[in-house]
């Protein structure tokens, strides 16, 4: 089988679990030995942090077809500008992904 077929794969009931986790987490219900039980729980249920990732990734990928074509833009227009432009291009592109997953 696949390796979403093992893990048993990521659907409904994972990310319902993981919103209920997360709204006890806002609760004032919330102590040092809540926090330790949830970060257990959130690894062993999403080890890959998918289900936090899954929204940048659905509205970063719209991103990158204008980015890559305005590096093309800046490298061929203004080719000394285009190494800060590859970073920004980066940080556009995989900020808000890098963000989710710091913020898991």
């Amino acid at each position: 089988g696949t390796l979403a077929e093992e893990y048993g794969g990521l659907g409904e009931r994972t990310e319902d679990t993981v919103q209920k986790l997360r709204t006890l987490k806002s609760s004032a219900l919330w102590n040092d030995e809540v926090e330790i039980s949830y970060r257990d729980a959130m690894r062993s249920i999403d080890p890959f942090r998918v289900v936090a990732v899954k929204p940048a990734m659905q509205t970063s990928v719209y991103a990158y077809v204008p980015i890559y074509i305005g590096l093309l833009v800046v490298q061929q227009v203004l080719p000394k500008f285009f190494p800060p432009a590859y970073a920004a291009a980066a940080l556009l592109a995989f900020g808000p992904i890098i963000f989710a997953v710091m913020n898991s």
